[in-house]
């Protein structure tokens, strides 16, 4: 084998494990490592001029990305775990969504005066994951999600955890014809 062919390999296997380093630790800390890498990477390549930086950085960078972006692409994120199947009786709104957290750790905060006025049964035929019975949670309520993620630790790989999961529950339609909503205004 070559040098110049065991060189390539070097590099490539160089840049698999920066990308595997990279997708694992927190991201604040994959930012700092990047950084580091960068700098001895010029410093390294200007005392040793026999080496071709642009070939270096054209096996190991793409190489590097590849992984990070396959751990971004892998579905081992909170939200993508399964749960279920989940069977709830008739309860409002608040209750579900407490007992959704504490026995399937399934986050929604739904707007309290409106979720103590809703009542709903919650089924799932089978296993979800908590995306889809967030998904399901807000088409049968009728409300709108939205997910809010704390980034602090999080990593490529394993994704920030959801902190803030909302349901914005649609007043209801009201009026003459059904389609108008009411408005309150003060003066």
């Amino acid at each position: 084998m070559s040098d110049a062919l065991k060189m390539k390999i070097k590099h490539l296997i160089g840049g698999i494990l920066a990308g595997v380093v990279v997708s694992v630790i927190p991201w604040e800390l994959a930012c700092l490592i990047t950084g580091l890498l960068l700098v001895m990477f010029c410093v390294k390549f200007r005392h040793y001029a026999g080496t071709n930086p642009i070939r270096v950085v054209s096996i190991s960078v793409p190489a590097a990305l590849a992984v990070v972006v396959v751990a971004v692409l892998l579905p081992v994120k909170h939200l993508d775990r399964e749960v279920g199947p989940i069977s709830y009786g008739t309860m409002t709104l608040d209750e579900l969504t407490r007992s959704l957290a504490t026995d399937w750790e399934v986050y929604a905060n739904p707007d309290y005066s409106a979720s103590t006025n809703v009542v709903i049964g919650f089924r799932t035929s089978g296993p979800m994951t908590r995306r889809e019975v967030l998904r399901k949670l807000s088409r049968e309520t009728g409300s709108e999600i939205r997910i809010a993620y704390c980034a602090t630790g999080a990593s490529f790989l394993f994704g920030a955890s959801p902190s803030l999961t909302r349901l914005k529950i649609a007043p209801p339609n009201t009026g003459a014809n059904g389609g108008q909503r009411i408005r309150s205004e003060t003066n």
